[in-house]
């Protein structure tokens, strides 16, 4: 439990501030792409990393999965904003 509150509460933090800043896109657009840049490398390498160091793989195979959608929505959302703008 010790290990995991620190992600836990990085997590909740960094998506009610994307929550927040959803309604005005534009003006925190850079901040999405920080978060697709942190999803790539504190989601989906670390978890492929723990996978190679034996942790079990089936668990953060779901959690690669989450951090890929999370990645892709926000791509997709961000480069849409950068279109309209």
């Amino acid at each position: 439990m010790d290990g995991w509150s620190p992600f836990a509460f990085e997590v909740f933090g960094l998506g009610t501030f994307m929550l927040w800043a959803s309604r005005d896109a534009r003006k925190y657009l850079g901040a999405v792409w920080l978060i697709v840049w942190l999803e790539l490398l504190h989601g989906v390498l670390d978890d492929i990393y723990l996978i190679a160091r034996g942790y079990d793989a089936a668990s953060y195979i779901a959690f690669t999965v989450i951090h890929l959608i999370i990645l892709v929505t926000g791509v997709v959302f961000a480069r849409q904003v950068q279109a309209e703008g």
